[in-house]
């Protein structure tokens, strides 16, 4: 352990934490912040620094959802569903902290199984060829076709958008220039952060409100002992819908809750149900927040807003994901970092629970969200200096907020996942065309 990947492991325990603890915050706003930062890390640094900071988060973000009602990301929404009617019985506190007691149990059962799982994918070597590989690109736009929060033929729509403005510039395998319209700073391509930060991180940060809610006492009354077959449940139902592509630990912490829910009418369990829910469901958050790294590390297919960014910092530093060298090479030490922060989530979470509103006060004004708006964009353009590139910066950010602000009330996740991928879709069609 070196101390340069011990610093930059405590930067994304601490971004995980100021992403968990604002609501409305999620892991691509801040990553928005920091992208110029990250620029020219080694690939694991920036691998132990995300595996940092999306398990903190997922660790905190339980505590405004379940305060306000307002959830930290889209992933939080069930517990926030729950927010009035535990702070009515007192039973707040009491639900973080089994909580997170659930995700240490659902985190551990996630790096045991999917080693195993990594290992036998390994040993199918026909599964990274191009064929297979087109075939899960196909897979994972029907499953994100379906199962997205928009209606199948906005998703469709949205895919096709994506993938022509991942066309844009100079093809290297039709040796042929697209939709540029003349000008030559588009040859590259469209940069992903200012359309990432256009069409998504602050459409989604101003449509965000907070709403106050009452604070319980505090006091643990139940034994955790009768939620772990709800922590189990969790465990199971975010680890398969963290691999299944498109679904991610957002449709995972849904499904958790609302099974839950299920099961605790159908077989009148004496837990509380709300509580139930929500441990279940955070339990699969945090589950799949790393079962979803797999298809990433694996084939290079990020899933979400965040590990899109992460993607692409790692692709330009130089990351290699044929054959699962990447996630081989490294699994034991991101796995040591992912063990290291869900113990730091945990212990944080115990006292945050009950401190949580001395230091939620300050982080609720609107003030806060209009400054982090000011450091995305001047981040953006200290990149958009560095890279030369001020005018298609400028050009691509006004013209993705605008279609982001038309489009806030809709998951535009559909089109960035698809321009992201849009490049590598390209190479295994060609591929498959020479063979």
């Amino acid at each position: 352990m070196d101390l340069v990947t011990f610093y930059i492991f405590l930067a994304g325990c601490t971004a995980g934490v100021i992403t968990g603890i604002v609501p409305g915050l999620g892991p691509a706003h801040l990553l928005a912040v920091l992208y110029m930062w990250m620029i020219g890390w080694s690939p694991l640094h920036l691998m132990t620094f995300y595996v940092a900071y999306i398990t903190i988060s997922n660790f905190v973000d339980a505590i405004p959802s379940l305060y306000f009602g307002v959830p930290g990301e889209v992933s939080a929404i069930p517990a926030s569903r729950e927010s009035q009617r535990l702070s009515e019985l007192g039973l707040t506190a009491q639900a973080i902290r089994l909580a997170a007691v659930g995700r240490i149990l659902g985190s551990m059962v996630a790096l045991v199984t999917s080693w195993w799982l990594i290992q036998w994918l390994l040993s199918v070597p026909e599964i990274f060829s191009s064929r297979w590989q087109m075939a899960f690109y196909l897979i994972t736009v029907i499953c994100i076709a379906v199962a997205g929060r928009n209606s199948w033929w906005i998703n469709t729509l949205m895919m096709l958008a994506g993938f022509a403005i991942s066309m844009v510039g100079y093809n290297y395998y039709t040796e042929s220039v697209y939709l540029t319209g003349g000008w030559t700073e588009l040859y590259s391509g469209i940069p992903l952060l200012p359309l990432l930060i256009g069409i998504y991180v602050i459409p989604q940060l101003l449509t965000t409100q907070a709403a106050r809610k009452e604070f319980d006492c505090g006091i643990c009354i139940t034994s955790k002992n009768r939620y772990v077959p709800s922590m189990l449940r969790g465990t199971a139902i975010g680890y398969v819908l963290g691999l299944v592509p498109g679904m991610s630990y957002i449709l995972g912490s849904t499904a958790a809750y609302n099974f839950e829910r299920w099961w605790n009418q159908r077989f009148q369990e004496k837990n509380d149900i709300s509580v139930a829910a929500v441990v279940a469901s955070e339990t699969a958050s945090n589950t799949g927040s790393m079962t979803v790294l797999i298809p990433l590390l694996l084939f290079g297919m990020p899933i979400i807003a965040s590990e899109a960014i992460i993607y692409d910092l790692m692709v330009d530093a130089g990351a290699v994901f044929s054959l699962g060298s990447f996630l081989i090479t490294n699994y034991v030490i991101l796995a040591q970092w992912f063990v290291i922060a869900c113990v730091i989530g945990m212990i944080m979470s115990w006292p945050m629970a009950t401190q949580f509103k001395r230091l939620s006060e300050r982080l609720l004004d609107h003030r806060f969200i209009w400054l982090l708006i000011a450091l995305i964009l001047i981040s953006a353009g200290i990149e958009a200096y560095h890279s030369q590139k001020i005018a298609v910066y400028s050009a691509v950010f006004l013209v993705s907020l605008t279609a982001g602000w038309a489009l806030r009330k809709r998951d535009v996740m559909p089109m960035v996942f698809v321009f992201v991928l849009g490049s590598s879709f390209q190479s295994i069609a060609y591929n498959l065309l020479q063979l």
